[in-house]
Formats: C-alpha cells, sequence, structure tokens
C-alpha cells in the first residue's frame, strides 16, 4: 500500500507541479517600492499635465511631457528586465522540480523493480498483456512497479488534460 501511495503520489506531484511553482513565483516577484513609487510620480506629474495648458505655457508643458516620457522608458526598461528575470527563475525551478521528481520515481522504480504492487487472483487474465504488464517479475497476475508508474502517470496526465487544470507553459 505505501509503494502504491508513493508511486501515485509522486505522479501526481510531477504533472501538477507548475501550479506551485507559478503561484510561488508570483508571490515571491511582488511590485518593489521604487517600481510605485514612479508609477506615483507618472500619475502627479499626468495630473499636473492636464492642468497646464499647452497654447498659454508650451514650454511648460513640453517639459513636463519629456518628464513623463523619461519615467514611462526608465520603467519599460525595468519591467521588461524583470520578465526575464522571472522567466528564468520560473523555468529553472521548473526543470530542478521535474528532474527531483523524476529522480524519485526513478529510484522507485530501480529499488522495488522486482516487487509486485498487485497481485490478482489466477482466474484474471490479461493475456496478450500479461508479459508487459508484469515486466520485469514476469508472473501471471501481476502488475510491477514499473509498470504501475506508467499507468499513474498517464492516468494523472489524462485527468488534467480533461479536466484542463494545468494551462499551457
Amino acid at each position: 500500500m505505501f509503494l502504491v501511495l508513493t508511486i501515485c503520489g509522486l505522479s501526481a506531484l510531477y504533472v501538477a507541479m507548475p501550479i506551485g511553482i507559478k503561484k510561488i513565483i508570483s508571490v515571491l516577484s511582488l511590485t518593489p517600492q521604487e517600481k510605485m513609487a514612479t508609477y506615483k510620480e507618472i500619475t502627479q506629474l499626468k495630473q499636473e499635465l492636464e492642468q497646464v495648458s499647452i497654447t498659454e505655457n508650451f514650454a511648460t508643458h513640453a517639459r513636463i511631457q519629456r518628464k513623463i516620457n523619461k519615467l514611462e522608458a526608465e520603467l519599460q526598461k525595468e519591467m521588461s528586465s524583470n520578465n526575464s528575470q522571472y522567466l528564468t527563475i520560473k523555468y529553472t525551478a521548473f526543470i530542478i522540480s521535474k528532474l527531483i521528481v523524476g529522480i524519485l520515481l526513478l529510484c522507485c522504480t530501480l529499488y522495488y523493480r522486482y516487487t509486485p504492487v498487485i497481485t490478482f487472483p489466477e482466474q484474471f487474465c490479461f493475456s496478450p498483456l500479461e508479459k508487459i504488464i508484469s515486466f520485469p517479475i514476469g508472473q501471471p497476475g501481476i502488475i510491477s512497479t514499473p509498470m504501475w508508474i506508467i499507468i499513474s502517470n498517464a492516468i494523472v496526465n489524462s485527468l488534467v488534460i480533461q479536466y484542463n487544470l494545468i494551462e499551457e507553459q
């Protein structure tokens, strides 16, 4: 029972991990105070720009507009750099976590490869697939650990696709 639950849990974790990674990274990459100050300054300058008449005070209007353009350009540059950092962190965490769970599944496969996960009574006949399902043990009526991992991953993947649980990367 331990082996069944471990493999099913690791399979679910392997498939559902992008959701957790995305939520953790979005919490960690909150808007810094400097960016908020720049937003406030742009808002103040836009309000000030609305109060200045372009026909009466063109020089003041142009100066304020240049300040707004400069601040927006700086903000855009910072946002693009933050986006590239966000994507780098996201995909690195995604790859590392998938690698860790994959290694754990591989260790389970290697350690328990000759241990049957489920043993069926003699009356059950998986006739054409019997050797494949029981590989590497080879006894009839047995589902081996490697095949159980493959079956668990297939079921979890099909559930995720059917219920649209994970959006595309």
